[in-house]
């Protein structure tokens, strides 16, 4: 399964899975940029 990043404007990063055999994506984690780079580094 492939996690997929979003930056959401400057203060914000959005982990999501998408699975298209049943057509919707997921939301994992919701969390400032800054939260993300100490939680997994830089991607």
């Amino acid at each position: 399964m492939e996690v997929f990043r979003l930056h959401i404007g400057r203060s914000f990063t959005a982990l999501y899975i998408v699975d298209t055999d049943r057509d919707w994506v997921e939301i994992t984690h919701l969390m400032t940029i800054e939260q993300a780079h100490k939680r997994y580094g830089r991607l």
